[in-house]
């Protein structure tokens, strides 16, 4: 049976995410979730889009509407110290363990642009 990915919810800033992962820990269910910030300024100064994962509690995740089941997502095994990526690509931008209450981070020297000020 082939993993997928599928739309969720995260509680907090995050929002809407893919699900590439759960993850169970000593401490409960976690969830591995992948996210595009689209609005940031690349180091090179030129406007970039990003693809980023990170852990966040899977208390703290829901379905999309229309979304039936995670039975295909791929579930592996953490020991509550690490927080890795899992199937990782080219590209992406991986934090670890996240605070889904505050602002999603950035890769080193990226910055967010501000829209209104780009019109």
């Amino acid at each position: 049976m082939e993993r997928c990915t599928i739309g969720v919810r995260v509680a907090g800033p995050l929002g809407l995410c893919d699900l590439h992962a759960w993850g169970r820990a000593p401490d409960g269910w976690w969830a591995l979730v992948g996210w595009h910030d689209g609005g940031v300024r690349h180091p090179a100064g030129y406007r970039a889009a990003v693809y980023c994962t990170g852990w966040v509690p899977g208390a703290r995740v829901t379905r999309w509407s229309g979304q039936t089941s995670s039975a295909r997502v791929l579930r592996v095994w953490l020991d509550g110290l690490t927080w890795p990526p899992v199937n990782p690509r080219d590209g992406w931008h991986h934090f670890g363990l996240l605070d889904v209450d505050a602002t999603p981070p950035l890769p080193p020297g990226y910055e967010r642009i501000d829209f209104r000020a780009t019109r």
